[in-house]
This record gives structure tokens, C-alpha cells and sequence, in this order.
């Protein structure tokens, strides 16, 4: 009889050896099925889901951002290019999504299903839901890759809900709902600041793949006409399928240099920079010092990471530009000597936030930071832009930005200071014309609210969306002293 094979076994004895030795070495015994998910240590294979599965892991519960999740698999360079295209395909996708196809599986699975069992199933409902893949290529290939990373005992489960998501596909697609993609608290959060058709258009924009926004060296509509792309703005080109930006026309001469549209407006709302000294602060990678060298200032580019100053220095020399680099801290000793060195005329201080307004193109971040809390962000913010207004010569200015949704890391920020530092500082509100096609965004006070959607029905490219952004102007009185 066949199936005798498969007779269970009687035991008369206690645990097995295996058992007791993982016991003496203090490891955790783990109900069958329910192992937890595999870490970057696992060896895993030069294929694109296996890839994706394990980017993912690495974003989803280790808490790595995207950027380093990709940079742990070096098996990416094993894939041919259009296998590499697919696996940053499938993840950015299943971050956008992530809320809704979270609730999709959820139906269909509960708490004992393991995790990356779980995340499987995620990337199948993403191919069928979002990427177009048939429903038999989606199932074949979610219950491929659960039998690669070892869980062949859920490879029935995993049919079965495959099977489940097609039958439903029309009727899920109908349901789902992008504010989903969105964690609760910011949705609150949002409303209450910006209401909740705003949120509601945020949403809608997470889902879609942003272009490619370069910022041009000299002609924007000149670099437009080349590469075949919309001008956006007064500095901006935007791409869509660019592929490989280092084989794109003009990247070897120097021509551009990767900057959404939104982060390049801090730089512009400078004024006239020829021949000044400005400091950058927190400058890295290096947009914001380009557009300053480029119009013509004597910059110091400062930063406290050497790995981002590193890549700083390399996008530098590929524009063929120079500038003073500096790896340190704001606060540290050797910042406030080389102000009092040399006259710092203006400071570009683009401040670490919670980068909430840059989820068109992080969209880890959504997963990553399911609760935000940015009272401690908020309260170093603080220091450091009243200590840029010490630095700055009087009558000088600081540009303060935060590529952040969140109101405590922008207005609330300013108007603190404004209140500490009142017989020292005054706000230099931003003009119409400087603000350009971002002129909408100009608040009664007189700094800068960008929302992901304020060039919509703009330029043609512009309903992709923008960066969300802060940008205020402050100006230490001429009679002020630190």
C-alpha cells in the first residue's frame, strides 16, 4: 500500500537529541510552520522573487531602509537587466500597495500563518492585483518561491488563497482603498493639518510610479527636447522610463544631476548667491550644493556622515564642480571656526526630518515607521536652525527645509524660534514670483506648505506628483549678536 510511507510514527521516548542540544544551547523551540522569517544571513538565489522576497524581509521586519535592503543582495549583479528592472519593480510595488494587499491576504490567513509565508503571499497578490501578471503565472510562481526559502508544508495554503485572489480579483480591485497604504496616525495627522480630500489626493499619488526629476545645469527646456522629457519649473526635467541614469545623454558631461522637483526650491529661494559664501548643511548627496555652485556661489558643503560626504564628493567631480567639504557635526568646534574664519553671507540648512513628504520615491518609509514620532526630531531641528542664525553674518539669511508632511518639523519649528530668537530674527517672506509655479503653496506668513500634489494640472508629467517640503526664510537683524 502506497501510502503506508507516510504512516505516523509512534514514539515511546522524550524529546530527540536534536532538541536537547538546541535546550543546552538556549535556542527557543518554534511550533512546526511557525519559524520566523529568514534573515539577510540566509544564502538565497540569483532569482528575481527569491530577491524580492528577501529585499522586502529585510525592509519589512528589519526595519532596513530600501536603499540598504538592496545594497545586502549582491546577487542583484547576477540577473540580467530587465530581471534587476523587475525585482526593484515588484518591491517598490509592494511598498506602495502594502496596506491594501496586507488587508487582501488577511482574509484569507490568521495569526499562525508564519511570516514569510505571509510576505509570499504579498508579493503573489501584488503580480495579480497591481502588475498584470495571469492569475496561473501569479499562483505557479507565489507557490515556487514558498517552496524556495523552505516552507514547503504551506505550499497548499498558499494555492488555495492564490486560487481565492483570482476568483476575487474584480471585486478587490473595487474595495481597496489607497488611504489604506497610509498608517492610520498619519492619516489623522494629515487631515487635521491639510483635510481629507488632501489626504485622499496624497493617497492616490503613493501608488504611482514617480518619473525621474533632473535638475539642469544650464537650459531646462534645451535638456527637455534632448532627452525627449517635460520641463517641470524653473530648473526641472522630468523622465519616465529612464532605465540606467548613468547611460543617460549628458550624465558623463555633467549636464544634470538626479533632483526632484520640490528639493530643488530651497536652493532657488536663496536669492542671488554670486560670488557669497554659503554654508549647506546636511548636504549630502549633493543636489542643493550643485544649483548653489552653479549659480555662482563660493560653497562650504557641510555633513556629519563620511559615507554620504564620500558620495558628495563623487557627484561633484562628475559635474566638474568644487566646493569645501566638511565631515562634522553643526555643532561641532570646526563649523563655528570656519564661520568665524570667513563670513558666512547665507546657510542652506535642508534638516534631518522624518522625510514623510518623500514617499512617492521611499516608499519603505511607509512600512518602516508604522507610528511617527517626531518630537525629538522636531526639538534637534530646533537647535540646529537657531544655531545656523548664530553663524550667519548679520543681515544675513537661512534658508531652513524639511522634505517632511508634518507640521511639527516645519511651522511650528519656525514660529518657536521666531518667538525665542524675536530681537535677533525676522521672517523673509517668500514672493510669488520667487516661489514661480509654486506660488499656490505661499502661506499668509510667508513660508512655503508643498504638498505632494501642488503642480497638478501645471506642466504636462506633473500629476506624477512632487516631493512634500517646508521651506521658510529667516534673516538675522543687522543689529543682532549671537
Amino acid at each position: 500500500y502506497s501510502g503506508m510511507q507516510n504512516k505516523p510514527t509512534l514514539r515511546l521516548k522524550p524529546a530527540p537529541k536534536k532538541a536537547a542540544q538546541n535546550a543546552k544551547k538556549g535556542r527557543k523551540p518554534t511550533r512546526r510552520g511557525t519559524k520566523p522569517a529568514p534573515t539577510q544571513d540566509v544564502p538565497v538565489q540569483a532569482d528575481s522573487r527569491v530577491l524580492g522576497f528577501h529585499i522586502l524581509n529585510a525592509v519589512i521586519h528589519h526595519h532596513k531602509t530600501l536603499d540598504a535592503a538592496f545594497a545586502g543582495q549582491k546577487k542583484l549583479d547576477e540577473l540580467e537587466q530587465r530581471d534587476r528592472a523587475f525585482t526593484r519593480l515588484l518591491v517598490s510595488s509592494c511598498l506602495r500597495h502594502y496596506g491594501q494587499l496586507d488587508k487582501a491576504v488577511s482574509e484569507h490567513i490568521n495569526e499562525t500563518t508564519p511570516a514569510p509565508v505571509r510576505l509570499c503571499l504579498i508579493i503573489g497578490a501584488c503580480q495579480l492585483l497591481f502588475l498584470n501578471t495571469s492569475a496561473h503565472a501569479a499562483a505557479n510562481t507565489t507557490v515556487q518561491l514558498v517552496r524556495q526559502i523552505d516552507f514547503p508544508r504551506q505550499t497548499g495554503l498558499t494555492n488555495a488563497v492564490m486560487r481565492n485572489l483570482s476568483r476575487q480579483k474584480q471585486s478587490l480591485l473595487e474595495q481597496l482603498n489607497p488611504l489604506d497604504n497610509i498608517p492610520p496616525e498619519w492619516r489623522r495627522n494629515w487631515s487635521a493639518a491639510y483635510g481629507t480630500d488632501a489626504v485622499k489626493k496624497i493617497a492616490a499619488l503613493l501608488v504611482k510610479r514617480p518619473g525621474l526629476d533632473l535638475t539642469a545645469r544650464q537650459d531646462a527646456q534645451n535638456l527637455a527636447d534632448t532627452l525627449k522629457a517635460d520641463r517641470i519649473g524653473a530648473q526641472t526635467v522630468r523622465c519616465y522610463s529612464a532605465g540606467d541614469v548613468t547611460m543617460m545623454q549628458g550624465y558623463d558631461s555633467g549636464d544634470w544631476w538626479v533632483q526632484d522637483v520640490a528639493a530643488a526650491l530651497p536652493a532657488q529661494l536663496m536669492g542671488d548667491v554670486q560670488d557669497k559664501h554659503i554654508f549647506d548643511l546636511c548636504a549630502a548627496p549633493g543636489g542643493k550644493t550643485a544649483q548653489l555652485i552653479a549659480n555662482g556661489a563660493e560653497v562650504t558643503a557641510i555633513d556629519s556622515d563620511s559615507e554620504r560626504i564620500r558620495r558628495l564628493d563623487e557627484n561633484l567631480t562628475r559635474l566638474n564642480m568644487t566646493a569645501k567639504l566638511v565631515c562634522a557635526d553643526l555643532f561641532d568646534h570646526q563649523v563655528t571656526e570656519l564661520a568665524q574664519e570667513r563670513d558666512v553671507d547665507a546657510i542652506l540648512l535642508d534638516a534631518p526630518c522624518s522625510a514623510t513628504g518623500t514617499l512617492r520615491r521611499r516608499p519603505d518609509i511607509l512600512v518602516r515607521k508604522q507610528t511617527l514620532s517626531v518630537t525629538a526630531l522636531a526639538e534637534q531641528q530646533k537647535k540646529m536652525l537657531s544655531h545656523a542664525l548664530s553663524l550667519v553674518v548679520p543681515g544675513g539669511v537661512v534658508v531652513y527645509a524639511t522634505c517632511s508632511l508634518q507640521k511639527e518639523e516645519g511651522e511650528e519649528v519656525v514660529e518657536h524660534i521666531l518667538d525665542e530668537m524675536k530681537d535677533r530674527v525676522t521672517l523673509d517672506s517668500f514672493t510669488p514670483d520667487e516661489l514661480g509655479d509654486f506660488a499656490a503653496c505661499l502661506s499668509d506668513r510667508g513660508w512655503a506648505r508643498i504638498l505632494p500634489f501642488a503642480l497638478e494640472d501645471k506642466h504636462a508629467g506633473a500629476d506624477n506628483g512632487n516631493d512634500g517640503f517646508f521651506v521658510a526664510r529667516l534673516r538675522r537683524l543687522s543689529t543682532s549678536h549671537p
